[in-house]
Formats: C-alpha cells, structure tokens, sequence
C-alpha cells in the first residue's frame, strides 16, 4: 500500500459577493479532526483519542491555529486540509510512530518547496486505519501564498516513502542493539552466577576439611 497522501479539500476567501465563511469553517473542521467522536450506535469511532500535534508541540492548540488564520491576508486559499496514511500492518511491521513520522515528512517537504508551514495535524489511530488529518495554513511563515494540489501531493508520497524506510532501518539497527545490549547483559549475569557457584564450591570445600 505504501504512504498515500490525499486532499479532503481546502477553503479559499470568499468574493465580496459571496456568503460563504471559510476561517469558520476551518475551525469547525479542526474541532471535528480533534473530537473522540461516537457513532449512530454509540461506538467510539476511533481506538483511543486524537493526538493533536505539530511540528514543535505534542500538544498542539487548534485554537490558536485558528486564530493564526484568522489573523492572515484575507487573499487567496484559507487553509489546506489532507490525510496521510499507511497500512496498519505495515505501520505494526516497521514500528513507525506515526506522529514522527509525519513531523521529518513534513520537515523534508517544507525543505523540498523552499517554504516553511505553519499546520497542525490529528493523529487517528483507528482499526485498519491509521491516519493523520494535517491542516495546512495557506500562507507560510513568510505570509507567502501556499499552493497544494496533485503533483506537490504526489511529492509529498515520494518523500515519506524514503523517511518511512529510513525510520523502519533505524527501528531495525535500534532493535539489534537492543538484542545485543540484552546478550553481553545476559553473558555478565551468567559469569557473575558462575563466580557465585565457583565460591560457594570453595567455601563449602574448605567446611570439609
């Protein structure tokens, strides 16, 4: 399945003509992005509670994001919204940590487009389906325009494809230190006994004489 990355849309300032609201309409969203929600039957929708994060705080505050937006140039595209995602099983598989995961892709693109983002994201660690919903702001830190569709998307994959094997071969070199840290351990507990048995053997000699 690999990373797949997918807009679920995005909101653009309205013409003076126009009745639509978008900032409060972004605003919703990222209630809805961070609410343990239930459904019609009463199940809770996701395995435990959304994480919302960004790319400096595990705690990340959606309304302070909103107010960033609420503050910018009313010009253009208000705010972008995707889902990046990958299989459980291959998530399981290579021990990927799907927030940090998202944090160096993210890191990786903004260093690709020459543009630092200001966004936020929700982790859903939800059955078969693990996901983070990142909300995007649609000018940069520069108060520059931000410009998302197909091909930066397409992008946005092919980088964390290479971060996700990177992660996974770091979780593997982590995981063989760990077993040999766990072996010379085992080895001196082992040497150590030995050494106990060698003079309780000595003691229990020098008795019987």
């Amino acid at each position: 399945m690999g990373v797949l990355v997918h807009s679920t849309g995005f909101y653009q300032y309205p013409k003076p003509w126009e009745q639509r609201q978008p900032v409060r309409a972004i605003k919703k969203h990222l209630k809805y992005i961070e609410s343990d929600r239930k459904n019609k039957k009463g199940i809770k929708v996701h395995r435990e509670p959304p994480i919302m994060f960004s790319k400096d705080s595990d705690k990340a505050d959606r309304l302070e994001f909103g107010r960033r937006i609420a503050a910018q140039k009313e010009q253009g595209v208000v705010a972008h919204k995707l889902v990046i995602s990958m299989s459980e099983d291959e998530q399981k598989r290579l021990g990927i940590n799907m927030i940090e995961f998202v944090r160096e892709t993210m890191a990786q693109y903004e260093t690709a487009r020459k543009q630092q983002l200001d966004w936020i994201a929700a982790y859903h660690n939800d059955e078969d389906h693990p996901h983070c919903h990142i909300v995007i702001r649609g000018r940069d830190e520069r108060e520059r325009s931000v410009y998302i569709s197909n091909p930066q998307m397409r992008q946005m994959e092919r980088i964390g494809e290479r971060v996700k094997e990177r992660l996974a071969e770091r979780n593997r070199e982590r995981g063989r230190y760990i077993e040999e840290d766990w072996k010379k351990q085992l080895d001196r507990e082992r040497e150590l006994l030995d050494k106990v048995y060698e003079l309780e053997k000595t003691r229990s000699f020098e008795r019987e004489r």
